[in-house]
């Protein structure tokens, strides 16, 4: 053992030399030896004696964030943090919202035709004149809020860019397809009558009925289309008809017919500058109806700002953003007249959607306490006078808005959210409108004390209507009483707008929905938005209901604004990717 003992210690001390030869090591407080320099040892070896495809776990140092900021808290300084890992963290976020809309817009002005018409008819001295003088359908002027109030259907598409930082930029359309609602005097009688043939039996068993297959022949026809077809037809020589002699089976005779069949209609008040008590009207007595159709659709974008302030759980934020809108409105007025003078009575009662003569017909002419004698006093190659108004408005829009956005935190995982903006748009608008053979043809001139509705043509010595040219219209043509004006106006409108959405994770709660990649990170919403534009002109009440065509005298315009609005529900889905 003595003898090893030495040999023992010089194996020791020569190994330890030789391991501090070693290359590629670094010493205490020395610096590592690149790979590949000389006496670096073996190729490939990275710093600190790692291989180079060696990267750091995490790439990013959990000890930096991806954004910081400081946000005021009701007077206090508080910092929110956004860590890489979070997946807000991401440097943007991109959405997608896709919404069906439903709204609601204005009603436009409420009496149609001249406001100023008197409802009374009064003499060239201004003094009353007995209702006799004139029928009772004066005194009943159309009204656009017997119109249904207009509700539209559409889409909006909104693209959206969310940054970490807390800003957003949001680009969005819409649009609200056409639609429009109507009321007919016509439409509106027949809804408080039953069927006419059932009516008829009933009539003539004394409210027995049972009218047996014999009856059912008579329903491919209708008193309508027997008084149009063949009564009043053009060429038809009316005053030459004995209408008493032509019978019609169980509808009875041709005065029977036009007992049921003309309305006791609504009058379309109108100004005549060359009556001196000017205010007169239009009757219609086969129909009348008025139409009113709208169509928005608009585009724009916004930049929503990080949040400025935070108070009560509410998060606000600054928005900025633009917009261009198009408003389409329209009035559309439709009469058509028998050309056909006889007595009607004038209480006003007399149109109460009852029957009240028990004959198993609902404001007929003779309940009316009318009828009887029926004359033509339309001089005209055809007998009816149909008429129509049409007037358009279109205003594009365009301008600045400024505004406030508030997220209202969650509530059993349902976020609200809502928006307030205003803006300044320049509206510019164009107003059209046409019509023809829109003209009195009541006896109502000043020096006409004998009821005539004629006048004497200077030239022929014909007698001719004393407002209208012939008013002919059967070949589709117009006649010498059309009319056209346009008008184009740039103003400002001002613009608000309210808005409120409910985000609601409801796909995730759906068996089958729930398993759709689409629908991962979507959600579902339902929201309202309440939209204001002042100063939109409006279609009906822009119109000047004035007319004499023989004295050159037409409708035309006088553009008239009102607010136009928009009350809106919205359905869809937002998609985050």
């Amino acid at each position: 053992m003595k003898t090893m003992l030495p040999l023992l210690l010089a194996m020791t001390m020569s190994a330890s030399a030789a391991a501090q030869g070693l290359g590629g090591v670094p010493s205490a407080g020395s610096p590592a030896v690149s790979a590949g320099a000389p006496g670096s040892g073996a190729a490939g070896v990275s710093y600190f004696g790692m291989p180079s495809s060696f990267q750091p776990h995490p790439y990013l140092s959990p000890y930096e964030y991806a954004s910081q900021q400081h946000v005021n808290q009701q007077g206090l300084w508080f910092q929110d943090t956004v860590s890489h890992f979070e997946p807000r963290g991401r440097p943007y976020r991109y959405r997608v919202q896709v919404e069906w809309l439903s709204s609601r817009t204005r009603r436009t002005s409420d009496q149609v035709g001249d406001p100023n018409a008197p409802t009374l008819a009064t003499d060239e001295m201004g003094q009353f004149v007995s209702p006799q003088v004139i029928t009772y359908r004066m005194f009943f002027p159309p009204l656009m809020s017997q119109i249904p109030q207009v509700t539209t259907d559409g889409l909006k598409v909104t693209a959206s860019i969310d940054s970490r930082e807390g800003w957003t930029a949001s680009f969005f359309g819409f649009w609200n397809g056409e639609k429009s609602e109507q009321f007919s005097a016509r439409e509106d009688r027949e809804r408080f009558r039953g069927d006419e043939v059932d009516s008829l039996v009933l009539g003539l068993t004394g409210g027995i009925g049972n009218p047996g297959p014999v009856f059912n022949n008579h329903r491919d026809t209708s008193d309508l289309e027997i008084a149009l077809g063949l009564l009043l037809m053009d060429g038809t020589s009316f005053d030459a008809l004995d209408l008493d002699a032509l019978d019609f089976a169980i509808r009875g005779n041709a005065t029977d017919i036009f007992d049921r069949t003309l309305l006791s209609p609504l009058s379309l008040p109108l100004d005549d500058p060359t009556l001196l008590g000017r205010g007169t009207y239009q009757r219609f007595d086969i129909d009348f109806s008025i139409r009113q159709s709208v169509q928005t659709w608009a585009a724009g974008g916004q930049l929503e700002t990080a949040p400025i302030e935070e108070r009560h759980g509410i998060t606000f934020r600054g928005l900025i953003g633009g917009r261009y809108m198009q408003v389409n409105e329209g009035f559309f007025f439709r009469g058509i007249d028998s050309g056909l003078v006889y007595s009607i009575s004038d209480d006003p009662q007399a149109v109460d959607r009852v029957d009240n003569d028990g004959d198993f017909f609902v404001d007929d002419i003779e309940e009316a306490g009318g009828g009887g004698d029926y004359e033509s006093f339309n001089l005209s190659n055809e007998l009816l006078i149909r008429a129509f108004v049409n007037s358009l408005v279109q205003s594009d829009l365009a301008g600045p808005e400024l505004g406030v956005s508030y997220d209202l935190g969650k509530r059993a995982g349902i976020s609200l959210v809502g928006s307030t903006r205003v803006g300044a748009m320049i509206n510019r608008e164009r107003v059209r409108l046409a019509g023809d053979n829109i003209g009195s043809f009541a006896a109502t001139q000043d020096n006409d004390s004998d009821g005539d509705e004629f006048a004497i043509d200077p030239v022929t010595g014909n007698q001719i209507l004393r407002a209208l040219f012939d008013t002919s219209t059967s070949n589709g043509q117009l006649t010498q009483n059309a009319f056209t004006d346009a008008r184009n106006t740039t103003h400002v409108s001002p613009l608000f707008e309210q808005s409120f959405t409910a985000r609601i994770p409801l796909f995730g709660h759906v068996p089958v929905l729930r398993d759709m990649p689409v629908l991962e990170n979507a959600t579902f919403q339902a929201g309202y938005t309440f939209l204001w534009i002042g100063e939109v002109a409006e279609p009906q009440s822009s119109i000047v209901w004035q007319s004499n065509p023989r004295a050159g005298i037409f409708p035309t315009l006088n553009v008239r604004r009102d607010s136009f609005y928009q009350h809106t529900f919205r359905l869809g889905i937002d998609c985050t990717y």
